[in-house]
């Protein structure tokens, strides 16, 4: 896929912005809790299985990020 030289610089300002320190911060907390409110819409049993599951994936990539 052939990107534009108009699409290339919107995606340079798009990481960009994505890597200041407030928009770090309202990714901390505002993804997690998106992440909680979906699981609250499962049934209890599978919101459980998903949580400790995603838990698991996060202590093999990073255990500082799971544990948090």
């Amino acid at each position: 896929m052939k990107v534009t030289p108009r699409l290339a610089e919107r995606f340079r300002e798009y990481e960009a912005y994505h890597r200041t320190a407030g928009n770090k911060a309202t990714h901390a907390i505002g993804i997690p809790l998106i992440a909680l409110s979906v699981l609250g819409l499962l049934p209890v049993s599978l919101s459980l299985f998903l949580a400790f599951a995603a838990t698991f994936f996060f202590l093999k990539l990073d255990p500082r990020v799971a544990l948090g």
